[in-house]
């Protein structure tokens, strides 16, 4: 999977749901590892930031264009490195965790205070509009997925086509 042009812009992929790439990050130094968010909007206006990228004022200025962001979501083990730059901009947005992110050690030394894990708090949050599944990943990781009902659009692809079996 690589990055897509243009990058650090809103791409529309369905009503209210759009992706951003970013500037790919690079595992070892060598090998490149795409990055992409999920920008969902709610029928209350507020946005949803599903895997954010690295934070950008004119990003966040293009965002909330749309809605103000209230959440702000880190699904997995893997992308949850920018949300403390994101949370620095945005004090008063709900940070999630997926389960056991924050036992980890790295993710524990990055001093983010949480408002909690993605689970039965966040899904209330915004059900019926958005669905959120937890799939098991490697050495007992677990990546949330969230999914709209009405455009099926899957924030976290490769969790869903396993959990989907696609």
């Amino acid at each position: 999977m690589t990055t897509y042009p243009l990058l650090d812009v809103l791409k529309p992929v369905g009503e209210g749901i759009w992706v951003v790439d970013s500037r790919s990050l690079h595992a070892a130094g060598v090998l490149p590892l795409p990055v992409r968010i999920t920008v969902m909007q709610l029928e209350d206006g507020s946005i949803i930031l599903h895997s954010p990228t690295r934070h950008d004022r004119a990003l966040q200025r293009q965002i909330e264009q749309y809605g103000p962001i209230h959440n702000l979501a880190a699904p997995n083990s893997e992308h949850w490195s920018f949300i403390k730059k994101w949370k620095d901009q945005l004090p008063e947005a709900l940070d999630w965790a997926a389960p056991g992110l924050r036992k980890r050690r790295q993710v524990s030394r990055a001093n983010i205070s949480w408002h909690d894990e993605l689970g039965a708090s966040s899904q209330a949050l915004w059900a019926p509009e958005i669905e959120q599944i937890e799939v098991a990943g490697l050495a007992d990781s677990v990546r949330s997925a969230f999914f709209t009902r009405e455009a099926v659009a899957l924030a976290d692809h490769r969790a869903c086509s396993k959990r989907l079996k696609l």
